[in-house]
């Protein structure tokens, strides 16, 4: 499915969203590909693993940049505006 995709939408789930989010999260950091990696965020759901990954940067054990490999939406609206612009970039 990523080979085939635009862009990346973490939805809110388990073990194994978190899983696939942080692969795809650190092939990102390592330059293995540039779509958007967007985090469905509703009902401020991933607030803890957000606040996880502030801590780890904040701890100096990730780079102060990985926030800006992902972008956080709080509904459908904004998500659909992300989606939209990751596939306007993406077929430029």
């Amino acid at each position: 499915m990523f080979v085939n995709s635009d862009a990346v939408v973490l939805l809110p789930g388990g073990a194994g969203s978190m899983e696939e989010f942080f692969e795809i999260l650190t092939w990102s950091q390592l330059n293995l590909h540039k779509k958007s990696i967007i985090i469905a965020n509703i009902a401020d759901y991933w607030h803890p693993m957000l606040n996880l990954i502030d801590h780890a940067i904040r701890s100096g054990f990730a780079n102060k940049n990985l926030r800006n490999h992902f972008q956080v939406a709080k509904d459908s609206n904004q998500i659909e505006a992300l989606l939209r612009s990751a596939l306007n970039t993406a077929h430029v």
